[in-house]
């Protein structure tokens, strides 16, 4: 059987299965998931919507509470160490100094280790990594209150869709020195959402689940005044989908905050 000389017209079917990606992507209509994957791609913030993985942010942990006889480097949810932990910052030259010591009894895992507990780099994309460096040493009996803080500006305009936020820091209450990881966390460009909505009104508003990462952000007024009521932010894939929602409102200066 001879082949076709020429091949049939693809085109069509190449746009359409296009049209379909940016749909499948962002969860909006086909020409506008098109649109926004052409801007998302432009502004270097695609790549949450091409993984799994990285979604969260997470840190290195040397556990030093004495109740697990194992392998004595974790990695733990940063808002959740936050939240519940008592423990303390390391240097990255401190925690490979911990891990040259373990090395000789644990190689396997110390070599795990170094590869996935590298500091997280500072591009939108780089998704895989830690956030810093900690020294647990027990649990809390009542968590610290956790929040974000945000210049006003890094946000002006962006309200209810994603972008890439910088100069980004957390506070605790009661505070904690937390120097190095708001360091790192100031140079980090995070895919981000923001909204002018307490985080558990959101999750209420929304029907989210009680364990969706949507986190209480602040913003920074000039002059270093934090803003009266409490924002919701959420990162990476999170940020994604509650922009897909759609319907978001931005409330107006003289409206009333929720109080919760």
């Amino acid at each position: 059987m001879i082949e076709k000389l020429f091949l049939s017209e693809s085109a069509p079917q190449i746009r359409e299965a296009l049209g379909r990606l940016g749909e499948t992507l962002t969860g909006a209509p086909e020409g506008r998931g098109w649109a926004l994957y052409h801007q998302y791609r432009e502004e270097g913030i695609l790549t949450p919507l091409l993984t799994f993985r990285g979604s969260g942010l997470e840190v290195a942990m040397v556990d030093e509470r004495g109740t697990d006889p194992g392998f004595p480097l974790k990695r733990y949810d940063l808002m959740f160490l936050l939240r519940r932990g008592a423990f303390s910052e390391l240097s990255p030259d401190e925690y490979e100094e911990i891990l040259n010591s373990l090395e000789e009894r644990w190689p396997e895992e110390v070599a795990l280790e170094r590869r996935y507990a590298r500091l997280i780099g500072t591009d939108p994309g780089d998704l895989l990594g830690v956030y810093g460096y900690f020294r647990l040493t027990g649990w809390l009996d009542r968590p610290r209150r956790v929040w974000f803080e945000v210049p006003e500006e890094a946000v002006r305009g962006r309200v209810g869709q994603v972008f890439v936020l910088q100069e980004l820091e957390v506070y605790t209450d009661p505070e904690v020195p937390l120097r190095r990881l708001n360091r790192h966390l100031r140079r980090k460009r995070l895919v981000a959402w923001v909204m002018d909505t307490h985080p558990a009104a959101l999750r209420l508003g929304r029907s989210l689940p009680p364990l969706f990462e949507v986190y209480e952000l602040r913003l920074r007024r000039l002059g270093g005044q934090l803003s009266q009521s409490p924002w919701s932010i959420a990162f990476n894939q999170n940020a994604f989908f509650l922009e897909s929602l759609g319907g978001w409102r931005v409330r107006r200066k003289e409206e009333p905050a929720i109080v919760l």
